[in-house]
């Protein structure tokens, strides 16, 4: 299994051997390739609704094996190398609901038990996957166990109070996602274009001068622009700016710049930390928690897929730094936060350094009451 396109085999009791890839759904090898794996679900399985078939489907590859992938890291396995995982499908038949229990097999260095139930209807309902801490390498603070859950079909670390907080801030990476990007409709540019909208979903990272306890607080974080002005709306989505050109006309520019109108945050550490300083306050929220009828866009590619940026191929460049910009964030969304404290200085301001820093700032940990996965 390997980040990106990845490629699964399956070799079951019987002695039969498959392979599933990831790719283009409209490619007829992909395509093949996955009826053959479909086959053998209903041969195993017995006949299944289609969502449930194709919610095991994915139970059996991407979405079964993306959070031994996020956690095996943590034990030094890189993703691009061969990860054995042993899967035991059963089915109840008073219920209809498959359940599938997958385990390592024998001689793996890492031990773990991760379960998922299909319901006829093709929900998922998953148990915790929790592994055993690994020793540290050096210095006198272990890694924290790595304990995960499904929110809304995402991966995301447990997150149900002041403990689990510091656990994830501790297991951070400067650079790692907590979420996944989805393609959520088209939109008019700036200048009538139609363009392709990407959403978040997952958590978030802002660097603010405002604790928790401000006023202005109460109600979460909230656009400084009126968003229900178009033009504010359109640059808060990274649809472009217009301006009057010297002499007359327009211009038109600022694509995937956000300015003040949206709430900008980042999907990885590193797009948020550079914004505090030694007085501000570091914040973790939940995007999947803001209203459906708010949005967290995701400007990295609303910027690159619709052309208004370019990188080399096979370049994971990204210019926004991350950015996902939300329209409102209520204070439900936030999951806690760190105070960085007058005396507190985060010098080099390198990514790595400033979070390093902020992990050690554990007495100043809250965790949000009204904030409930």
């Amino acid at each position: 299994m390997e980040d990106g396109k990845a490629q699964f085999t399956f070799r079951f009791p019987d002695g039969q051997t498959l392979v599933a890839k990831t790719g283009d759904r409209t490619d007829d090898d992909v395509r093949n390739h996955n009826k053959t794996i479909t086959a053998k679900i209903e041969t195993l399985c017995g006949k299944v609704p289609p969502a449930q078939t194709a919610s095991v489907y994915r139970a059996l590859s991407q979405d079964g094996l993306a959070p031994c992938l996020d956690a095996f890291r943590t034990y030094g396995i890189r993703s691009g190398d061969r990860m054995p995982v042993t899967f035991t499908l059963a089915k109840d038949d008073a219920t209809g609901a498959v359940t599938i229990t997958y385990t390592p097999p024998e001689g793996f260095p890492v031990p773990f038990t991760w379960t998922a139930t299909v319901a006829t209807d093709g929900t998922v309902a998953t148990t915790p996957l929790l592994f055993p801490p690994k020793p540290p390498e050096k210095g006198p603070d272990p890694v924290p166990d790595i304990n995960l859950t499904v929110v809304n079909g995402i991966t995301m670390s447990r997150l149900a109070g002041k403990e689990d907080l510091m656990n994830f801030v501790l297991s951070l990476d400067i650079d790692k996602m907590h979420g996944k990007v989805t393609e959520d409709g088209m939109a008019k540019d700036v200048k009538g274009d139609d363009r392709k909208i990407y959403t978040y979903q997952g958590i978030i990272f802002r660097g603010d001068g405002r604790r928790p306890t401000d006023p202005t607080m109460k109600t979460g974080f909230t656009s400084k622009k009126d968003l229900s002005v178009r033009a504010n709306k359109l640059e808060a989505m990274g649809l472009g700016v217009e301006t009057a050109a010297p002499g007359g006309g327009k211009t038109y520019g600022s694509w995937g710049a956000t300015g003040t109108s949206g709430v900008s945050c980042a999907k990885h550490v590193g797009g948020a930390i550079g914004y505090l300083n030694e007085t501000g306050t570091f914040y973790i929220i939940d995007s999947t928690k803001i209203p459906k009828r708010e949005k967290a866009w995701d400007m990295e590619n609303i910027s690159y897929q619709n052309g208004y940026k370019q990188r080399a191929p096979g370049s994971k460049q990204d210019d926004t730094g991350g950015e996902v910009n939300v329209s409102h964030i209520p204070r439900q969304a936030i999951v806690g936060a760190i105070y960085i404290g007058t005396s507190f200085q985060i010098e080099p301001k390198r990514g790595a350094d400033r979070l390093k820093a902020i992990q050690q700032k554990r007495e100043n940990f809250w965790f949000n009451p009204d904030y409930k996965q």
